[in-house]
């Protein structure tokens, strides 16, 4: 251990046992001290002073501090130390690490500082420390004194010791005569000692303890007399305008007694008994009153009292009002006009629910204040204050005034139910709420997490309808309002209502070559009534045409698929609807390929020469793009076909090589989708060639039959006219048939030994064509023969038929 810490650890223990020795063993302890510091507690050094570290102060005692620091750094220019107590402004200096102040007042608390001072002056920031001196023993209570005294009685009076030490007690200690010596413990510093002997000498001494020990007492002396007041005095108002006022006389009796009793009398009266009635007084009216033993020799001494006539009930409290706040309901009144002091007030309340069975609760309280407050009263109650006032003790007639408590939001009704019903709609009933807690203006019926409600009804319906969307589990609530805003809702009833919902998609499928829609209800387990299918077409090959249609069907728990009857190369728009909501549709669209067209319109057919012209119009059903047209046509050689070049010709030329007869035209066209052609228009049939018009045949005597016939203009050649014919007799079975050629040049001729009265048919055509003349004749009869008609009579019967 070094020297440093040796010393100091003696320093210490000199310092602890200095303490407790006498003054001259003290001042020896105090020497070694010093000797101590000097050896162990210089430290300087050359440097710039640095404030000193650890400072410490502690109290040693009542009366001695203590401050230590460490020694300044090593090389530090540090000359001494300056002490301060800086409560008083005291100064010291030093060169050791220690100092200890002295003479300091007990249990009070000081403030130190320590500055470090160089050998050149200068001076440290100040080290600063607070400590407060120990308890310790107090000296004598001051200015002890006999503040009053009677025959029996001395009252004694003193002040705090000179001291900041607390005082614990005060231990008052009387003898007198021969009785033995009587303590007594008080914390005041007055104290009336009663029960002594008239004309006997007492001492009085007072020591003050802390919770060091006891201190030096402070002594008095006192002799009580053997005259005084009347003694056990009393007052007693014996009605509201009297009061009774007796006494016992004291040791010495007096010549007489005298009372006084302002403001009730004033003046005295002269007593000379033990008993005094002050009359004509004021209800409740307190007299201060005092009853004097006069002496003969001229001394007095009293003993007062006050009292107060008795009462009259009080009137009720005036001005009564109930005030209602959120958490809070107070009632307040003022007091009532009254001659009596008043005491407390009776407060009785009763509280009315005004909702549900409108029970009623009441409760009271006496106070001495002006008001009443009920905390946290039970929501829309009707509260009724009672109050009354009483004087010592009695009550009076109450006053009364009430008023209502807030309303709080209501509960949740209760047994709330649900129904479903057509078109999407939901019956939902319910009770009111348990606790309502106001006037309930509404209820409203809310669905799942909203905010709104969906229905609000009066407070006194509990039932209502709302709409809410089939199909679908709703959470339904319902939540009552009274002027304090919505109270809780009630527990959550699900409920799926079944109706008319739209399925969620309608397909249009690729049509082939109708379309094809096709959807799913919305729910297997949600039946609606009916789907309602309209569809529109926009005819993309026409101007003017549209295909539009709708048809009903159904509800099915499975898939549904519908084909429309479609138009080709049309773009349709199908809506599906579902029961009576026409106005909520879903869509598809689909566009249907093109398909070979329908017949074009054949509008002209006319030869020219060797050329037959045909011009037609487009197909009215087109069905589609047109690409091009075919025309066909059947003659003699056979099948013969043309296909336009483009959509845009509608007209052909056909050109034959020679005569022949007839040809049937047709025209059809396709699509830029349907390579094969479609419809043929209706045929149209030319005849191309000569032809033999206006045939006759006339009988002009039996067996013989002229012909004569006219031709048409025509470039086709002609070499001869082929003349054919048979016959049939009308009255035998005589008939046969013949032919002859005739010139192209020639247009006519004699058909002769033909039978008499017989059916002769002629055909005239040219080359091998036979379709341009016919022509029929009755040859007549000849005399003599099968009676008819005389010599030169004929019937002629001539058929001409010309196909086209």
């Amino acid at each position: 251990m070094s020297s440093f810490y040796k010393g100091f650890l003696l320093l210490a223990v000199l310092l602890g046992s200095a303490a407790t020795l006498d003054e001259d063993e003290g001042q020896e302890k105090w020497e070694a001290v010093s000797l101590v510091a000097t050896r162990f507690g210089k430290d300087t050094a050359d440097g710039v002073p640095e404030m000193p570290k650890n400072f410490r102060v502690s109290p040693e005692s009542s009366s001695l501090v203590m401050a230590t620091w460490d020694r300044p750094a090593s090389g530090a220019d540090v000359d001494h130390y300056i002490v301060s107590e800086d409560s008083n402004g005291k100064q010291d200096t030093t060169s050791s690490f220690y100092y200890l102040w002295e003479d300091l007042e007990a249990c009070t608390k000081y403030a130190f500082s320590l500055r470090a001072v160089t050998s050149t002056g200068d001076t440290s920031e100040p080290a600063q420390g607070e400590a407060q001196t120990l308890v310790g023993i107090p000296p004598e209570p001051r200015d002890l004194h006999v503040e009053k005294y009677t025959y029996d009685t001395v009252t004694l009076a003193w002040e705090h010791p000179d001291t900041q030490c607390d005082i614990d007690h005060y231990r008052v200690r009387y003898s007198g005569g021969e009785s033995a010596p009587l303590d007594a413990l008080v914390s005041e510093t007055t104290l009336t000692v009663t029960d002594l002997l008239p004309d006997t000498a007492y001492t009085f001494s007072v020591y003050a303890s802390t919770l060091e020990g006891e201190g030096p007492a402070a002594t008095v002396e006192n002799t009580p007399d053997t005259v005084g007041p009347p003694e056990d005095l009393v007052a007693e108002g014996i009605s509201s305008s009297a009061i009774n006022v007796s006494w016992s006389a004291p040791f010495a009796e007096p010549l007489h007694y005298e009372v006084s009793a302002p403001p009730c009398m004033w003046g005295t009266e002269d007593v000379n008994h033990l008993m005094y009635v002050i009359e004509d007084l004021k209800p409740c009216q307190r007299c201060f009153i005092t009853v004097t033993s006069i002496y003969s020799d001229g001394r007095e001494f009293s003993a007062s009292i006050s009292e107060e006539t008795d009462f009259d009930a009080p009137p009720p409290p005036k001005n009564c009002h109930v005030e209602v706040q959120k958490e809070l309901l107070a009632a307040s009144w003022e007091r009532p006009i009254a001659e009596c002091a008043l005491g407390i007030y009776n407060v009785v309340w009763t509280s009315k629910k005004l909702w549900g069975n409108l029970e009623e609760e009441s409760d009271s309280i006496n106070t001495t204040g002006l008001s009443h407050t009920v905390y946290n009263p039970p929501p829309y109650h009707e509260y009724t204050f009672h109050i009354a006032a009483s004087i010592k003790g009695i009550f009076g007639s109450p006053t009364a005034c009430s008023n209502t408590s807030l309303e709080s939001p209501a509960g949740p009704p209760v047994n709330v139910s649900t129904a479903s019903q057509e078109h999407g709609e939901v019956r939902v009933t319910w009770e009111s709420p348990e606790e309502e807690n106001g006037e309930i203006l509404k209820y409203g019926i809310f669905t799942n997490d909203a905010t709104n409600s969906s229905k609000e009804v009066s407070g006194d319906v509990h039932s209502a309808a709302i709409n809410v969307e089939p199909c679908h589990t709703v959470g339904i609530w319902v939540a009552a309002l009274n002027h304090a805003g919505w109270g809780e809702q009630s527990n959550v009833t699900n409920v799926t209502v079944v109706g008319d919902v739209l399925p969620e998609e309608l397909h249009c499928h690729k049509p082939e070559p109708e379309v094809q829609v096709c959807w799913k209800p919305y729910s297997r387990d949600c039946p609606g009534t009916q789907y309602n299918l309209k569809w529109e077409g926009d005819v993309l090959w026409s101007d003017t045409l549209t295909d539009m249609n709708d048809t009903t069907l159904a509800w099915s728990e499975e898939e549904i698929c519908y084909i429309i009857p479609s138009t080709p190369y049309t773009t349709y728009t199908v809506d599906l609807s579902v029961g009576k909501k026409p106005d909520a549709t879903i869509t598809c669209v689909s566009t249907t390929p093109m398909a070979a067209p329908g017949p074009p319109s054949l509008e002209e057919l006319q030869t020219d020469g060797l050329a037959i012209n045909v011009a037609w119009k487009e197909p009215v059903e087109k069905n589609g793009v047109i690409s091009a047209y075919q025309v066909k046509w059947v003659d003699w050689k056979g099948e013969h076909t043309y296909n336009t070049p483009d959509a845009n010709t509608f007209s052909h030329q056909i050109m034959e090589p020679w005569c022949g007869g007839e040809v049937a035209v047709t025209v059809r066209a396709n699509t830029t989708e349907v390579e094969e052609f479609g419809e043929e228009s209706e045929p149209r049939i030319v005849f191309f060639g000569i032809l033999v018009r206006n045939l006759t045949c006339e009988a002009t005597e039996p067996g013989v039959v002229e012909l004569t016939w006219e031709v048409t203009d025509s470039q086709c050649p002609v070499d001869s006219f082929n003349v054919t014919w048979t016959f049939a007799s009308l009255w035998s079975e005589d008939k046969g048939s013949s032919w002859t050629t005739i010139d192209e040049k020639e247009n006519s001729t004699v058909l002769t030994s033909l039978p008499p009265y017989a059916r002769v048919s002629v055909e005239v055509y040219f080359n091998e064509h036979q379709e341009n003349g016919r022509c029929t004749s009755i040859t007549p009869e000849e005399s003599g023969e099968r009676g008819g008609a005389g010599d030169g009579e004929a019937v002629l019967e001539a058929v001409q038929t010309y196909v086209p």
